[in-house]
């Protein structure tokens, strides 16, 4: 049973993906990735959602997200297969 827990998409594609800098500076974070994201969602502490970014346009394999205002936001990613979630701080 673990096999499969720890072979899942989404656990794979978690460890594939980094942002950067986390607490984030001058409202910018960079979303590091291996893999081709097909969106991206910024949730704040509430569960709201603040900004969603469909077929985010990726450079040099990673992707800017910005204007964010200073919290603690929950960033899920997704790609064709799976789906991952990070914390990030924005000061």
């Amino acid at each position: 049973i673990w096999n499969s827990f720890l072979s899942s998409p989404s656990l794979e594609l978690e460890n594939k993906i980094s942002i950067y800098p986390n607490p984030a500076i001058n409202n910018e974070v960079t979303i590091a990735s291996e893999v081709e994201l097909k969106s991206i969602v910024l949730y704040n502490i509430n569960g709201q959602i603040i900004q969603e970014i469909k077929n985010p346009t990726r450079v040099d394999n990673s992707y800017k997200v910005n204007n964010l205002s200073s919290g603690f936001y929950l960033v899920q990613m997704a790609s064709e297969n799976a789906v991952a979630t990070k914390k990030v701080i924005v000061n």
